[in-house]
C-alpha cells in the first residue's frame, strides 16, 4: 500500500510526464548557467565523451532544460532534461528537435558553434528560397534581384562560409556565382565592395583560379565608371558599359575604391586597375585644394560637372568608407599619402564630437543624430593605433567612449539598436522614423577591432551579447529579417535579409568568439579579406 504522500508524488510525476509530452512547442524561459550545469550533471551518462556547449531553461513547471552537446566526431546532440519535482533527480525526457538558438552558453565553444549554426541557417534559407537571386525575402520565402542579378548574397557569403568550415555550402555558393551574369545596371560602389571584394577575398583564402578570373572580368567592366573625373560615376550598365549618375549626384564613398582595385592589380600583376584609382585620387585632391577645403571634410553630394559640392559635414552613410579606406590603403600598401590624409581626418573629425560624461556622440554638422554606420569609427581608430598611425593617448580613450555611445544605442525591450539615434541635452533617444534595425555589423566590427588592439575580453563579451540578441530578434521561419521597429514588444519584420548580415555581421561575431587576429590581412568595408603588401 502506498502512503498519501507517495501517491501525490506519483501523480505529480505523471502530470510532469504529460506536460513534457504535451509541450512540444517549447520556448526559452531564461539563461541560467548553474541550472544548465546541474542538469548536465544529472544526465551525464546520456552524453558520455561529449562536450557541453550550451543550454537553456525551457520550462519552470516542470523545471526543464535543453542541453546541446558536441560529439567527438563533430556531430551534435540535443537532450531534453527535466525534474518532475524539485527534490528529485534530473531525468531525460527524450532527444528533442528544440534548440535554444543563439541564446545560452556554457563555454566559448558553444558561442562559436551557435554563430556557425546561424550562418548555416541563414545560408540554407537563401539557398532554398532565393538561390541565384541577389537577396532573400524571408517573410515570403522568395528571392529579389536588387543588386544587378549577380547572386549578391552568394558572392558576399563565400569567404564567411569558407572560414566557418561550411565547405559543402561554400561549394553550393560557388556554383551559384559561376552561373551569375554581369548584364544589368549596378551601383559601382556597392558592386566593388560586395562582388569584387567578395571574389578577391574568396580567391585569397582558397587560391581557386576561377574566382580571380571572375574578378578580372568584373574589374575590367567597372573601369568604364572612371571617366577622367575626380569621383567615378555612381552607376554602370555592365552590358552596354554606359555610366551615369543619379539626379542627386555622387557621394564621397564613390572615391573609396582603392583597396579592391589596387589588390586586383597586385594579384594579376596588371597595372590598369591601380592606375585608374590613382588618377581618380589625384584629380580628387586637386579639386579639394581648389575649393580651399581640407581634404578630409565630410561631403555628402558631389556634382563634379558644376564644381558644386553640397551636404553637411558627417561621418555616416555615403562618406564613411572614404575615411576608412584612407587608413586601410596605407595599411595595405604603405603609401604615406593615405596615412597623412587619414591623420588629418582623425583630428578634423573631432568637430563632430558631442562629449557627455559617459560617452562621445558623433553627430552631424547641423543635426544631433548619429547613424549606426558611424559605429565603424572606434574600430578604425583602434586599427590606426595598432598600426602606429595615431597615438594611443588620447585616441584609445576617444574610441572607447564613442563605442560606448554605440553600445548605449542597444535598448529594451530587445536590446538591439536603431538605425539612427538622436541626442538631447542629456541623453540619447529614438525618433519613430529611425527605429528600424537593418542587422548592421558596425558595432560588432569595432568591438572586434578594439579586442584585437587591447585583448580586453570586455569587448568580446559585448560582441556575444549583441549578436545573440540580434539573432533572437531577427530570426523568422525562413532565415533572418531586418526589423521594422525595435521599440515594439511584438516585433514586426521587413521582408529582407541583407547580404552583409552573412558577409560581415556573422563574421565579426565569429572572429571575436574565436579570438582570431587578422594581422596578415586587411578587411574591406564589407569585411572581405585583402592582402597586405606593405614592406
Amino acid at each position: 500500500m502506498y502512503t498519501l504522500k507517495q501517491l501525490m508524488i506519483f501523480c505529480i510525476f505523471g502530470l510532469c510526464i504529460i506536460l513534457c509530452h504535451a509541450n512540444e512547442d517549447m520556448f526559452v524561459i531564461r539563461e541560467d548557467r548553474e541550472t544548465i550545469i546541474e542538469a548536465a550533471e544529472g544526465v551525464k551518462e546520456y552524453a558520455e565523451s561529449c562536450t557541453l556547449l550550451s543550454g537553456c531553461v525551457v520550462s519552470d513547471n516542470p523545471l526543464s532544460v535543453v542541453l546541446e552537446y558536441m560529439h567527438p566526431n563533430d556531430g551534435f546532440k540535443l537532450i531534453h532534461t527535466f525534474r518532475p519535482w524539485r527534490t528529485m533527480t534530473w531525468m531525460m525526457y527524450n532527444n528533442t528537435t528544440h534548440d535554444c538558438g543563439v541564446s545560452s552558453h556554457v563555454f566559448y565553444e558553444g558561442r562559436t558553434h551557435h554563430i556557425v549554426k546561424t550562418m548555416r541557417r541563414a545560408w540554407s534559407a537563401y539557398a532554398k528560397h532565393a538561390k541565384g537571386f541577389d537577396t532573400l525575402q524571408p517573410l515570403t520565402a522568395s528571392g529579389m534581384n536588387d543588386f544587378g542579378y549577380m547572386g549578391t548574397t552568394a558572392v558576399d557569403s563565400l569567404d564567411t562560409l569558407w572560414l566557418l568550415g561550411l565547405k559543402e555550402q561554400f561549394a553550393e555558393a560557388s556554383s551559384i556565382v559561376k552561373g551569375s551574369t554581369y548584364k544589368k545596371t549596378v551601383n559601382v560602389f556597392e558592386t566593388t565592395i560586395r562582388i569584387l571584394g567578395g571574389l578577391l577575398s574568396a580567391h585569397l583564402l582558397t587560391n581557386e583560379d576561377w574566382l580571380l578570373a571572375r574578378a578580372k572580368e568584373l574589374g575590367e567592366k567597372l573601369l568604364y565608371a572612371f571617366r577622367k573625373e575626380s569621383v567615378p560615376y555612381s552607376d554602370l550598365n555592365l552590358e552596354t558599359l554606359e555610366a551615369s549618375n543619379p539626379s542627386w549626384g555622387r557621394s564621397l564613398s564613390e572615391a573609396a575604391l582603392t583597396l579592391e582595385f589596387k589588390h586586383l592589380s597586385h594579384v594579376l600583376n596588371e597595372s590598369q586597375f591601380a592606375r585608374a584609382v590613382d588618377a581618380n585620387d589625384e584629380l580628387f585632391r586637386k579639386e579639394v585644394e581648389k575649393r580651399g577645403f581640407s581634404l578630409l571634410q565630410p561631403t555628402f553630394k558631389i556634382y563634379p560637372e558644376s564644381l558644386n559640392w553640397q551636404g553637411d559635414l558627417r561621418l555616416g552613410g555615403r562618406v564613411d568608407s572614404y575615411y576608412e579606406y584612407l587608413l586601410k590603403e596605407y595599411v595595405r600598401s604603405g603609401d604615406i599619402r593615405y596615412r597623412d590624409s587619414f591623420v588629418n581626418a582623425a583630428y578634423d573629425m573631432r568637430k563632430l564630437y558631442r562629449n557627455r560624461s559617459e560617452f562621445i556622440f558623433v553627430g552631424e554638422e547641423t543635426s544631433l543624430q548619429m547613424d549606426h554606420l558611424v559605429c565603424f569609427w572606434p574600430g578604425t581608430l583602434a586599427l590606426a593605433i595598432q598600426e602606429d598611425v595615431l597615438p594611443s593617448d588620447p585616441f584609445l580613450k576617444e574610441a572607447h567612449l564613442i563605442l560606448k555611445a554605440c553600445l548605449k544605442m542597444h535598448v529594451p525591450p530587445h536590446n538591439i539598436a536603431p538605425e539612427i539615434s538622436s541626442l538631447s541635452e542629456t541623453d540619447m533617444y529614438i525618433k519613430h522614423q529611425d527605429a528600424h534595425n537593418l542587422l548592421r555589423p558596425e558595432t560588432l566590427e569595432s568591438l572586434y577591432m578594439m579586442w584585437s588592439l587591447t585583448k580586453d575580453e570586455w569587448y568580446c563579451e559585448w560582441s556575444w551579447n549583441i549578436f545573440k540578441d540580434m539573432e533572437k530578434a531577427a530570426r523568422v521561419e525562413h532565415g533572418y529579417a531586418s526589423i521594422d521597429d525595435i521599440t515594439l514588444i511584438n516585433l514586426k519584420h521587413r521582408n529582407n535579409m541583407p547580404s552583409y548580415f552573412l558577409a560581415e555581421t556573422i563574421k565579426y561575431a565569429w572572429l571575436c568568439s574565436k579570438h582570431i587576429e587578422m594581422s596578415s590581412y586587411i578587411l574591406n568595408t564589407e569585411a572581405h579579406f585583402l592582402s597586405r603588401v606593405k614592406t
